[in-house]
């Protein structure tokens, strides 16, 4: 009897509108008062509290139950942080970012269960993405925004800002509030499609070929953090083809990381952080600005370490005009306090340990390294630009589906006590 392949596993609802949230035009938005409340953003507010008490109440090794911790601490942090600033908002602004971080979070904790329904997400991201790359195409060609405009002509809003062009392109916003957004949301598709999903269609071109326009997203949204990310996960994806056979290789590029790092910080007036930071642009003036931020940015946490300035103004020389921290590591630590990014900091480390330790006997190794590579990119690209919105959403999204990767505890039962051992009946022989 020849064995049948099993259908694909269907992506949970939730998980479907949320995904479709994200790349909605923010001119599809409804306005509450204060609030814009875009499509990811109702379907969080929806499934806040159901998704919190099924995370919970969900059996979790010790690890995956820290990380869930620390993600609800972060976004309950921050939202205080926020709620203490009268110049953020108050408690408007607390409760969204609450949602967006946090709420995303439990959403993928409670809804992606298993590495077949975090294959189901991505699989489905990439179509989503595939279908908005010839608008961008044409965007990124024309200057034309075109998905944007047709959806502020019918429901309204302000148009697509202007921006610089960057190698003869303009800069695609797709349907995402920023280009920084499509490109980051293209880029983090990009490691699941060249490490998770070709091994379905092996021998297939289609691989390749889908790799390769997910790639050409990217480069319409002429991001320098999505760049980076997608040129990190390529450098990890030959790492990985490279010493395929060799045990510890992980272990040994964590150890080169490390050695380059002190040799860095030994070799050069400049910090490692500064050093990376200045060679993630595209040009040695954004360099040198990303220098400015750092500096400063960092000089605000000194002074405001626990609940940070909130959304205000932070301080800054008068040549640094714009006020957008293109670090979201530190962008954090200004604006909500330096335990809110440690928190995040911790959650990633601990739970790419719970997964590289116990990972799940379902997950195989192509989707753990995937989700691996898709993470280390976004953190990676998060030390050049900012996470906001839809693209913030994601991060926490990917990090709660991370722990569809790790093995569940085994169901514990009670010892069989030898006072109460149950007695045989006796034999009745008949005659």
């Amino acid at each position: 009897m020849i064995p049948t392949r099993a259908a694909p596993r269907r992506l949970p609802l939730v998980a479907t509108l949320f995904v479709v949230g994200l790349a909605l035009p923010p001119e599809a938005s409804i306005a509450l008062g204060g609030l814009r409340l875009s499509g990811y953003r109702l379907v969080l507010i929806a499934v806040l509290l159901p998704a919190a008490w099924r995370t919970f109440q969900r059996p979790a090794s010790r690890a995956l139950r820290a990380v869930d911790l620390l993600a609800v601490f972060h976004g309950l942090w921050s939202g205080l942080s926020l709620g203490l600033h009268p110049a953020a908002g108050g408690v408007e602004a607390a409760g969204i970012y609450v949602i967006e971080s946090s709420g995303a979070y439990l959403l993928a904790r409670a809804y992606v269960r298993d590495a077949e329904d975090l294959r189901a997400v991505f699989r489905f991201a990439i179509v989503l993405l595939l279908f908005l790359l010839p608008f961008a195409l044409v965007e990124s060609v024309t200057g034309v925004h075109v998905i944007r405009d047709l959806a502020k002509a019918v429901f309204g809003g302000p148009s697509a800002h202007a921006m610089e062009r960057r190698f003869g392109l303009a800069r695609a916003f797709a349907s995402f509030d920023h280009p920084i957004l499509f490109g980051m949301f293209a880029a983090t598709a990009f490691a699941f499609s060249v490490e998770g999903l070709p091994g379905r269609v092996r021998g297939h071109p289609w691989p390749f070929l889908r790799s390769g326009l997910v790639g050409t997203a990217v480069v319409a949204s002429v991001s320098s953090g999505a760049f980076a990310a997608v040129g990190f996960v390529l450098a990890l994806r030959l790492w990985e083809r490279l010493t395929r056979a060799f045990l510890g290789r992980w272990k040994v590029l964590l150890y080169a990381f490390g050695a380059m790092w002190v040799l860095i910080a030994l070799a050069t007036p400049r910090s490692p952080v500064k050093v990376f930071v200045s060679y993630l642009t595209f040009s040695p003036g954004t360099g040198y600005a990303r220098l400015g931020i750092w500096d400063y940015g960092f000089a605000e946490v000194r002074r405001h370490p626990l609940i940070g300035i909130g959304l205000g103004e932070w301080a800054r020389p008068a040549w640094m005009a714009s006020s957008s921290i293109d670090n979201f590591w530190l962008a954090t630590a200004v604006r909500y306090g330096a335990p809110a990014s440690l928190a995040l900091v911790l959650a990633v480390g601990l739970l790419a340990r719970a997964i590289s330790a116990t990972p799940s006997p379902s997950a195989p190794p192509a989707w753990r390294r995937a989700f691996g590579f898709a993470l280390a990119g976004l953190c990676l690209g998060g030390s050049t630009v900012h996470f906001w919105n839809a693209l913030l959403s994601l991060f926490c999204f990917l990090l709660g589906a991370g722990g569809s990767l790790v093995a569940r505890p085994a169901p514990t039962r009670a010892p069989l006590s030898p006072m109460r051992t149950p007695s045989a009946r006796p034999l009745l022989v008949s005659a």
